[in-house]
């Protein structure tokens, strides 16, 4: 488990039966469809690929920011507009 589930774990074992009657309540009401579930699914997996993509051109040591995913998508727009030369 890492840090923020035993943050979770504990918080819950805090609480009053009450509030965790309503906590579960809540969590039921408000799944995910299967087909929310599925697309994020498929975003995750989109998005393990593109920092693998970066991590592989970066190195592994590189801290990605916002700013260097916007020069990375400008850059692959560039290299498709000039026709990859």
């Amino acid at each position: 488990m890492d840090v923020l589930d035993l943050r979770i774990m504990q918080y819950v074992a805090e609480m009053d039966t009450l509030r965790k009657q309503q906590l579960i309540a809540y969590l039921e009401t408000n799944k995910p469809s299967s087909a929310k579930q599925q697309i994020m699914s498929q975003w995750l997996e989109r998005a393990r690929q593109s920092q693998a993509e970066l991590q592989s051109k970066y190195g592994d040591e590189h801290v990605f920011n916002s700013l260097d995913v916007l020069h990375d998508l400008r850059e692959e727009r560039l290299n498709e507009l000039m026709g990859d030369r």
